[in-house]
């Protein structure tokens, strides 16, 4: 049986680091294409809907539409918007300044818009009588995330740009 070490704990080299690292991005990337998901659910039944490949058609377009049903008073009472975001909002907005000129075609949108708009909302979810699902609201964040960091590099870089010329 080996005696224990005493004394200072031993460093690790870096190249002992690196071979580690790249030993779990091996292991990461293996679980990823080897051990795939549990497969998708069947269809849910469209009730008398059309298919997508029926909406596809042009010349379906008319009875899919009609086969549509209308939303009752209760939904539309319980359907809501998502709050409209300011043009200077969100990380990318506290880079912007607003444009000294009137708003034209030629500047575009983001004249009148900004940054605004650059994320997702669940959207009609006060209808629901239960939770939502976990798997939306975790997807829209992690989504919104990736679209904050987004904007906020361009907003940035178009500050920069704006400041140097």
């Amino acid at each position: 049986m080996p005696t224990p070490r005493t004394g200072p704990p031993v460093a690790r080299s870096y190249g002992h680091r690196m071979v580690t690292a790249v030993a779990a991005v091996f292991f990461a990337a293996t679980g990823v294409l080897f051990w795939p998901s549990a497969p998708a659910s069947a269809l849910p039944s469209l009730g008398g809907q059309c298919a997508v490949q029926k909406w596809q058609d042009p010349t379906q377009w008319d009875d899919c539409v009609g086969k549509l049903s209308d939303v009752t008073a209760d939904e539309a009472q319980c359907v809501q918007a998502p709050t409209p975001e300011a043009p200077d909002s969100g990380m990318a907005g506290w880079f912007a300044t607003r444009p000294t000129s009137a708003p034209s075609d030629a500047d575009g949108m983001f004249t009148n818009y900004g940054y605004a708009g650059y994320d997702y909302s669940t959207y009609d979810t006060g209808c629901l009588n239960v939770v939502t699902h976990p798997d939306a609201e975790f997807e829209n964040t992690v989504a919104n995330g990736e679209f904050m960091f987004a904007t906020g590099v361009i907003g940035a870089s178009d500050a920069l740009r704006d400041k140097a010329s």
